[in-house]
């Protein structure tokens, strides 16, 4: 019986440690399937997405140069015809309006690739009624706020939580902890103990038999299962056992082989737990720093833009009064062109920036208000949104 508890005991600790580690690879699997996945989609859905209001904006800015090219070239062809200006003058504006428009042109055809790189992210489903459809954007840009990003301290400590490689790397340092644990025990020395206390009892009609091996039955005793339990709890029949077996490694190298592979393997998951939160952490502070340097951008292009539409509208005030030419005048249109542009992409690299920030912190499908299904994975959108 020692032998058998014995062996019972080694294959019910060995199916506890497979279980356990089953589980937690499992755990492994889902972490890293279900939430990294969902959240890379998103966040190249959203920059998708903001490289299409850029060509959007661009567009309207593309327009806005072209009609002020426009009235510029119809305001000099009136000086030409009353003679205040040289018809060769009025060649520079008239390539001012060819230049906004092929600048139109190539705004406009982007935007359509933007569009439809958004439409495939959005679907996989070759619907033509899709292709076909026009998106127009339902956020526009902002300007930065100051609630738009935490302390970095705190960011580094939000991304070290909700991350899922960080996730990953604690459950495989969990589960070669595991490992460790049940090699050690197989290297300490096993007691089995083992106790039982029984109470018989026997019923049933009694033949009595006149002699040994005679076929003759002298006489009958009656009974039955009354019989049996009257025995059992008379106390009439007890019966005691008890044993124990002491098993002790002389020299178990095969146990403690596994013993140190399951320690190394434990020490190298610390290792790379620890790399992977250096890593997040570089990649919080990496993308906090992009993000404050589009706020400057931001700033900085704002300020370029008013002092272009300053610029010009002083040039174009010199060039009223005969103290300037219209060539400087078509040069700081195109220079506020360039502004506006400018102030543009750094709005979109600022929004950008926040989504590579969610992404370097966890929180993409927490701040889209996205939510997983664990007991069927998939992405279900949250209806507060």
């Amino acid at each position: 019986m020692g032998a058998s508890s014995a062996y019972a005991r080694a294959m019910g600790a060995c199916n506890e440690k497979r279980s356990k580690s089953c589980h937690h690879y499992f755990n492994l699997r889902q972490h890293a399937r279900v939430r990294r996945r969902p959240g890379l989609v998103v966040a190249q859905g959203q920059d998708a997405y903001w490289d299409y209001v850029f060509s959007f904006e661009d567009i309207k800015l593309k327009n806005r140069s072209l009609q002020l090219a426009q009235k510029t070239l119809e305001e000099n062809q009136q000086r030409v015809d009353v003679g205040i200006l040289a018809p060769i003058d009025l060649v520079q504006a008239e390539s001012q309006v060819a230049t906004m428009q092929d600048a139109l042109v190539v705004s406009t055809y982007a935007s359509a690739q933007q569009e439809d790189q958004l439409k495939k992210i959005i679907t996989d489903r070759p619907d033509p009624g899709l292709v076909l459809a026009k998106l127009s954007p339902s956020e526009s840009l902002r300007r930065p706020g100051l609630t738009d990003t935490v302390p970095v301290t705190q960011a580094i400590q939000i991304a070290l939580e909700n991350r899922p490689e960080m996730k990953q790397a604690r459950l495989a340092l969990n589960n070669a902890q595991i490992d460790t644990d049940f090699t050690k025990n197989q290297l300490l020395p096993a007691l089995d103990i083992n106790a039982s206390y029984t109470q018989n009892g026997l019923g049933g009609v009694e033949r009595l038999k006149a002699a040994l091996g005679a076929n003759t039955i002298a006489g009958i005793i009656p009974g039955g299962l009354a019989d049996a339990f009257s025995q059992v709890f008379g106390f009439n029949y007890n019966t005691y056992s008890f044993g124990f077996s002491l098993q002790i490694p002389l020299s178990n190298k095969s146990a403690k082989s596994d013993y140190d592979r399951a320690f190394s393997t434990k020490q190298l998951s610390l290792a790379q737990l620890n790399a992977q939160a250096q890593q997040i952490a570089l990649d919080v502070r990496n993308a906090m720093n992009q993000v404050e340097m589009n706020r400057a951008h931001i700033q900085s292009a704002q300020k370029a833009r008013e002092l272009a539409e300053q610029t010009l509208d002083a040039e174009q005030k010199k060039f009223e009064l005969g103290v300037s030419t219209l060539f400087f005048v078509l040069q700081q249109q195109t220079n506020l062109a360039a502004a506006e542009t400018n102030e543009i992409q750094a709005l979109v690299n600022y929004a950008k920036a926040l989504v590579a920030l969610d992404r370097a912190t966890g929180q993409t499908l927490q701040h889209n208000n996205i939510e997983i299904d664990k007991a069927n994975p998939r992405l279900a959108v949250n209806a507060a949104n």
